[in-house]
């Protein structure tokens, strides 16, 4: 119905595959829908900004942040975002994306941001000691 919000989950399309990208770009014209890239917090900031640049390929323009319940390092969503257009949109803290996506501003992803390098910093103090 016109103004509901309808996500279809799809099936996992690999970044460094070229006939991948192309369906799932084809898959977002045929159904006049978004494509939103849902990327997990943790990874390699190169590896994401190389997953981003691929994605932008199909359309995506926003980031649907998951594993923050679990992630320390969030360098890689930044630049991801960094890398292209990207806007972040809700996000995952839990291990059911689908089923709990909630709210993420700027303020929300700023005292993650700052929880992760406090949590990091604590680490590194840590075994400094040991």
């Amino acid at each position: 119905r016109e103004r509901e919000t309808l996500i279809v989950d799809t099936a996992a399309a690999t970044p460094y595959s070229p006939p991948d990208l192309a369906a799932a770009a084809k898959f977002v014209i045929a159904s006049r829908g978004e494509a939103v890239l849902a990327l997990p917090a943790g990874l390699d900031p190169i590896e994401s900004v190389e997953i981003a640049e691929a994605f932008a390929k199909t359309g995506a323009t926003t980031i649907v942040p998951t594993r923050l319940d679990c992630a320390r390092r969030m360098g890689g969503l930044l630049a991801a975002a960094a890398a292209g257009t990207y806007a972040f949109a809700e996000a995952s803290f839990s291990p059911s994306p689908a089923d709990s996506l909630e709210t993420l501003d700027a303020e929300r992803f700023a005292r993650i941001l700052v929880a992760s390098a406090e949590a990091s910093r604590r680490e590194a103090q840590s075994e400094a000691v040991s």
